[in-house]
């Protein structure tokens, strides 16, 4: 396993930032990465590619990086996984158009006053939201949907609940809904969407941790670049000055129809990137001829397997060895066509953070050691 620092200007990397687009970023992925195999002499693999959030950008286009190298010793693509990804057209489609109704399905988390769901009811009704979700979030899918572009300036319902989250509880976090009071110390120093860093170095910034990387001490690493990956004077598709066409519209397609081995799995608690945003994104992607997914999600995932993390803690606690067993039903599961969906209960926007067992099903699913999940 190959964990990636990247794209240049992120994380412990030096260089300058020229990236105009993803296929700029995934030219210097795959030249990085053969040059990698050729030093470590590790070539001859099957390849799958991983990522969240942003990765699901990231990683699909990468993916066709490597397939247009026609090279299976070098790029031998197999299969791909993104968690909470951001497949399509995020701030309209995957965050604003699904938040209102996320707020009612799970109300007693958010905890906001009649007043404030009044306005937010309001908001998603006159702004064409509730008629575009009603029309377009059907299996099968009614038809390719309409582009739309966002009011910030009227109907910014996402950045409404955004901000009003923080009233009933200041250490609510977009990543994860359910976490409340205190703020815990965090290991990358963002606990929630707040930099909260009260306790120990940062992990990557520990002088023992560069060293053991062979690490330049004078570096700093940051969660979040200081300066933008993107340098393109057309703020895109995402407003992040990345010019690049969202992955559903050709890359994601391909990279299913080349390995018909795709996962993309998002959690139930996940504010930043929505359950039926992401959904509603897949059934506006046509790939291996048909639009969409033709029946919705609904298959359970049943996780049979004993927690390992914690089960020491459980057998030293007398009366409570039993206690830490099989979780049952922790989500459902869709495939079709060589796409596989997922959604995670009880997780936020870091599934294998929240839901080890689940993430490990997934992986076993990646690598083919089984069909389902």
């Amino acid at each position: 396993m190959l964990w990636v620092d990247q794209p240049v200007g992120v994380g412990y990397s030096n260089g300058t930032p020229t990236a105009i687009n993803q296929e700029d970023i995934a030219a210097d992925f795959v030249n990085f990465f053969q040059k990698f195999q050729e030093e470590y002499d590790i070539k001859n693999f099957r390849i799958f590619l991983t990522g969240e959030s942003y990765a699901g950008r990231y990683v699909p286009y990468i993916s066709a990086a490597m397939l247009d190298k026609n090279d299976t010793e070098h790029f031998n693509l197999s299969g791909a996984l993104m968690y909470d990804a951001c497949i399509g057209q995020w701030d309209y489609i995957q965050a604003t158009l699904p938040a209102y109704p996320f707020v009612q399905q799970h109300a007693e988390l958010f905890n906001f006053n009649q007043s404030f769901m009044g306005e937010l009811q309001h908001t998603y009704e006159q702004c064409g939201y509730k008629e575009y979700f009603d029309e377009y979030f059907t299996y099968p899918p009614s038809g390719v949907q309409p582009p739309k572009y966002m009011n910030y300036s009227e109907c910014d319902i996402y950045n409404m609940i955004y901000a009003e989250a923080f009233t009933p509880n200041p250490c609510w976090s977009p990543y994860k809904i359910s976490q409340t009071c205190p703020l815990l110390w965090d290991v990358l120093g963002f606990p929630t969407d707040l930099a909260y860093q009260p306790g120990p170095a940062t992990y990557f910034n520990r002088t023992d941790v560069k060293k053991a990387l062979h690490v330049p001490e004078n570096i700093d690493w940051e969660l979040c670049s200081v300066e933008s990956v993107f340098v393109s004077p057309n703020p895109g598709p995402e407003q992040q000055f990345d010019e690049s066409p969202n992955p559903t519209e050709h890359v994601l397609p391909r990279i299913i129809e080349a390995t018909n081995r795709v996962l993309i799995s998002n959690g139930d608690w996940d504010y930043l990137i929505i359950t039926n945003g992401t959904l509603l994104a897949i059934q506006n992607m046509t790939w291996n001829g048909e639009l969409g997914f033709q029946s919705r999600p609904k298959t359970p995932i049943n996780i049979d397997m004993h927690d390992l993390q914690y089960r020491a803690v459980f057998d030293a606690q007398e009366g409570y060895g039993d206690f830490d067993g099989p979780q049952g039903m922790m989500g459902v599961q869709h495939y079709e066509r060589g796409l596989m969906f997922a959604e995670t209960f009880q997780a936020g926007h870091r599934q294998p953070q929240d839901q080890g067992r689940v993430s490990y099903r997934h992986v076993q699913w990646l690598l083919g050691e089984d069909d389902h999940l």
